[in-house]
This record gives structure tokens, sequence and C-alpha cells, in this order.
């Protein structure tokens, strides 16, 4: 089952989790475990690649992780290990779709949240000239996000 499909808004989905924020860790990664794969979690003894990244979410607390599921937090750590040449030219890190300043943006980029897995989350915008308030797809999708 594909919850983002039954629940489309990131924004409910969001609220819903935290109404069931006092559901344990253990027990709520178990549920979602089974209503995304409709099978049963086994913690004890994970041999799926699934049951293990759930087995590293409740065991495994290493402070780097925590930056590094930031787009916009792994980038200072990349940069302090003498990496940032590596990097992908950034334009900014806003709060707010609503902070973008068009002028700023090349004629072509991509536009992600910074804890987004893809999908709603992802902008590509291959012609910047054809982002504007009449057409079917373009500024409205871009600053809906």
């Amino acid at each position: 089952m594909d919850y983002k499909k039954l629940i489309r808004s990131r924004k409910l989905r969001t609220w819903i989790l935290s109404c069931l924020c006092f559901i344990p860790d253990r027990l709520m990664i178990r549920i979602q475990y089974r209503i995304k794969f409709n099978r049963r979690l086994d913690l004890e003894n994970p041999k799926r690649f699934t049951e293990k990244l759930q087995w590293y979410k409740l065991f495994y607390r290493d402070p780097l992780m925590r930056q590094c599921t930031d787009k916009a937090s792994v980038r200072k750590y990349v940069e302090k290990c003498g990496c940032g040449h590596i990097l992908i030219p950034l334009v900014g890190v806003y709060e707010s779709v609503r902070e973008i300043n068009d002028e700023e943006l090349p004629e072509q980029f991509v536009a992600k949240d910074t804890l987004g897995g893809g999908g709603n989350s992802v902008f590509i915008c291959t012609n910047k000239s054809e982002l504007n308030e009449n057409s079917g797809r373009g500024r409205e999708d871009f600053k809906k996000r």
C-alpha cells in the first residue's frame, strides 16, 4: 500500500504522525513497515535491506547521521572534510518558496526541499522562461512546494 497516494498532502501525513507521537518508536516503525511492505518486520534477525534500514533507525545513533540526512547541513560537513569542490553549485537555501528571487535563478535548475526523498519535493526546471502564471505546469507548481 502506498500511503503517499492515499494521503497526498505531506503536511497532513506529518500532522497524523505528530498525533501518534505517543506510540513508541519500535512499535511505530513496525506499523509503518506493515503498511508500506505488507509483511512483518523482523528486527531481531533482519535479513532484507529494508529491515536492516529500520534496525539502523532504532539502534544506530551516530550524531553525524542527523547532519548528513539534511541536504543543506551535509554540504557544511563535505566542505569541512575538504571536499567542497565536488558539490553542485547552490543558489540558496530558503525557509519558504516565497523568499526565492526569480532573477537569482539560473536558466535551468532543480529545486528540492532539504529533507525530501524525491517525488513531490523535487521540481526540475529546464527553461526558466516557461515559468509563468498562465502555463499549466510552471511557476504555480514551483511556488506551491
